[in-house]
């Protein structure tokens, strides 16, 4: 039987080349992102999508549109929680609208989002739940230090979901990946070289091989980089 998987952020760079990948494979996609119209266009293209709008932004959009995910399938195999956004911020003028975008979609909605998908994964003793984060949650800059702080937070949920499941014994995968730089719309018109990044459809690769990895194993953690130097 097909995984049922829910892909964040899959309007665009990695979450549009996974979905489009697993898609290939024959899985059951749950696609998520703000605009309606980009969802549709890709779930018209590929098999097996189905489309919920949803600003993560939001923290009570993301709940309760998690609890009719919930509500409509009794059984969620993978969540891929890859939505987020990130731009450069200076310390000394950050705004409380730009703080609130990063956190309120890097880490509160994700948060908010994943309480109910988590709730009937341990209903059902079986799950997977793959958060994508980024080496900026591990070693902050000085260019976008707000988005470091936010993947920052990432990874402590991430150990901290790890340990409540270890705690629970139930059988739930948690799986953390840090995608370096990757050519997608994160980098906007800022001046960097983005043909030395690795592609979405390279991450799509690394995700597969998340989600398809034998279920008595977890890969807990993983990092990628680009040797296109």
């Amino acid at each position: 039987m097909a995984k049922t998987i829910i892909i964040t952020g899959a309007s665009s760079g990695i979450g549009k080349a996974t979905a489009e990948l697993l898609s290939e494979q024959g899985y059951k996609l749950i696609l998520l992102a703000r605009k309606k119209e980009i969802l549709d266009e890709i779930a018209k293209k590929n098999k097996n999508c189905l489309v919920y709008p949803c600003d993560l932004m939001n923290a009570e959009e993301a709940e309760k549109i998690s609890k009719k995910i919930t509500e409509d399938f009794p059984i969620i195999d993978v969540l891929v929680n890859n939505a987020g956004v990130g731009f450069p911020t200076k310390l000394d003028e950050i705004s409380i609208e730009d703080y609130d975008k990063i956190m309120d979609t890097n880490i509160k909605g994700l948060v908010l989002f994943t309480k109910n998908i988590l709730k009937q994964m341990e209903k059902n003793n079986s799950g997977h739940i793959i958060n994508v984060s980024s080496p900026a949650g591990i070693q902050s800059n000085p260019v976008a230090p707000i988005y470091c702080t936010s993947k920052f937070a990432l990874e402590g949920y991430t150990q901290g979901l790890r340990m409540h499941i270890k705690e629970t014994k139930k059988n739930i995968r948690v799986t953390c990946v840090r995608p370096g730089g990757v050519d997608t719309n994160y980098w906007g018109k800022r001046d960097v070289d983005r043909t030395k990044f690795m592609t979405s459809e390279e991450m799509a690769l690394v995700l597969k091989f998340v989600i398809d990895f034998p279920k008595d194993s977890n890969v807990q953690d993983i990092t990628m980089e680009s040797v296109r130097y």
